[in-house]
């Protein structure tokens, strides 16, 4: 894969014009979980947008120095929307649901706050083979707290029902999986699941459709 302004930036209007395709099918079809779907997503391809800032300033300016710590609040908001998205289109969240949010948004607050200081900037590495190198996933604790965010995902992802509920399931863990077994070396995990993330719309679009079909 090549690693450059342009695969952020393509990744990144791919995202938008499916999950707006998403949007519409989802109001058109009355879908609540699609509207959820679509929304979260959105947020979630929206790094394209901060890795798109990191590859035009570099790590001397104090535009990369401070989007860096706005993309890593950005990162760890991704549960807490998806909560709240849940909770406005579907109306209410599970026990389990909200235990797992609490408990993720107190882990969220300790973990960001003390690597805040320690936070400098986002560049490309000898460590990282042409790809931008995200501080933020490397931070003390960051076994722990990663793990929690993706059980935060999986958990909320079974407030869906029917084929929805496993695709989100599915994406979420197989994106993880692979980028974890693809990229774990070159420290770079959580950066290529936000962006196998960004094209998760399409597959919902097409998912939808098949699923109209019949």
């Amino acid at each position: 894969m090549c690693f450059d302004i342009q695969t952020s930036l393509v990744a990144l209007f791919v995202n938008i014009c499916s999950s707006i395709a998403l949007f519409l099918y989802a109001k058109k079809s009355e879908n609540k979980q699609l509207k959820v779907i679509s929304f979260f997503f959105l947020f979630v391809g929206f790094m394209q947008f901060w890795d798109a800032i990191f590859w035009t300033y570099d790590s001397t300016t104090k535009i990369n120095i401070y989007s860096t710590k706005l993309a890593m609040i950005w990162n760890h908001l991704e549960p807490i929307i998806l909560a709240l998205l849940i909770y406005v289109f579907m109306g209410n969240l599970t026990i389990f649901s909200k235990i797992i949010i609490v408990i993720y948004t107190i882990s969220s607050i300790l973990y960001s706050s003390n690597g805040w200081n320690s936070l400098t900037c986002t560049r490309v590495t000898k460590y990282t083979c042409g790809s931008l190198y995200w501080q933020w996933n490397d931070m003390r604790g960051y076994s722990f707290f990663y793990t929690l965010f993706f059980i935060s995902l999986i958990i909320l992802s079974n407030q869906f029902t029917g084929w929805i509920k496993w695709a989100s399931i599915l994406i979420t863990s197989i994106t993880f999986f692979f980028s974890f077994y693809k990229y774990k070396s070159s420290s770079s995990v959580g950066r290529f699941w936000c962006y196998f993330a960004a094209f998760s719309p399409l597959f919902f679009l097409i998912g939808s459709k098949i699923d109209f079909l019949h």
